[in-house]
């Protein structure tokens, strides 16, 4: 699990306030043992050491700047022109918070910025002015660590939003993977798939046309039948048979064969209501015994006409075309 960093805790104050400065200090070391917070003040900065971009740096990097306010601040032209602009940048833009400790009384109301956050210690009452000035500190480092602990939480939210972003982008990239992996799959099966059948394909068409190459060498009946059994779907065309005028009368007479079954197929059904019609005609014959005859005739005449003489006649002579059709294609 990794060590949560301190807090980096900057301390500004004027020359002149140095003993609280020094109190403040002390007061903060258990916290700084603890590694709650790590305390930063220029006595910090070492002999031969340029001490402006060292302050500047640590000013950048501090979480929480502690201020020590006393009419020595305000007296202080170098802490309002230099110090104070960075600290307000930062501060309001959300990346430091800022803390006012009263160390003496003065007309801290007066300055926007003091004024504008919440003060140190309780009541606002001066460290000078409480009757047990350790107190006094205990009460400022307290007020500290209450900020601490909601800075902390903040940073614990932060972190675990952060965490969940992290996740679901995390997940949202596997997601995209196993979708593109998917995509690349199907695609891949397709493309497997497309080139079995155009082979599967390749090789009937060879085998198609090694069979037509055959019929075309034996021109007889079983090689065309043969042929048709095995490709059922060729569409036959006459320039197939345009050299081949044996395999044509093949051709012609297998196509006629196949419509006299056609039309045998068809008849059948006319030749079940054939004998239907003569059993309605044999019950009329009984029923109709004790009518004139000129009524019998004028019953049963039209019905033998129209419903049996008239069909029979027609598909007769629809057979006998065909027959004759069939055997002069036998003869050529």
């Amino acid at each position: 699990m990794t060590t949560p960093q301190p807090y980096g805790l900057f301390i500004i104050y004027a020359r002149e306030d140095e003993s609280y400065l020094h109190e403040l200090v002390k007061h903060l070391k258990p916290m700084e043992r603890a590694n709650l917070v790590s305390v930063w003040t220029d006595r910090e900065i070492l002999a031969g050491e340029e001490w402006e971009p060292s302050l500047k740096e640590e000013l950048k990097n501090a979480d929480i700047i502690l201020l020590l306010v006393s009419s020595n601040y305000f007296a202080s032209n170098y802490i309002h022109e230099v110090e104070m602009k960075e600290i307000l940048v930062r501060h309001e833009s959300g990346k430091v918070k800022m803390i006012p400790i009263i160390v003496s009384p003065c007309q801290w109301k007066f300055d926007p910025i003091v004024s504008s956050v919440q003060v140190l210690p309780s009541d606002s009452i001066a460290v000078s002015l409480w009757p047990n000035r350790e107190a006094a500190w205990v009460d400022v480092v307290e007020g500290i660590s209450s900020l601490i602990e909601e800075a902390e939480l903040e940073r614990s939210n932060k972190e675990r939003e952060k965490c969940e972003i992290i996740e679901r982008e995390r997940f949202a990239a596997e997601e995209a993977e196993r979708k593109n992996r998917e995509i690349l799959a199907r695609k891949e099966r397709e493309r497997l798939e497309k080139i079995r059948n155009e082979r599967l394909a390749a090789e009937k068409e060879a085998l198609r046309q090694a069979a037509w190459k055959n019929l075309l060498e034996l021109q007889t009946i079983e090689a065309y039948q043969d042929y048709v059994v095995t490709y059922p779907g060729h569409v036959f065309r006459e320039e197939e048979f345009a050299n081949y005028p044996e395999l044509m009368r093949i051709h012609q007479w297998a196509t006629l064969s196949v419509r006299m079954k056609e039309l045998t197929e068809k008849m059948d059904p006319y030749f079940g209501w054939l004998a239907f019609y003569t059993l309605i005609l044999f019950i009329f014959q009984k029923v109709l015994s004790n009518l004139p005859d000129f009524l019998k005739i004028a019953l049963v005449v039209p019905y033998i006409a129209i419903f049996i003489i008239l069909p029979t006649v027609f598909e007769w002579l629809r057979i006998k075309r065909l027959r004759q059709k069939y055997s002069k294609n036998n003869r050529a």
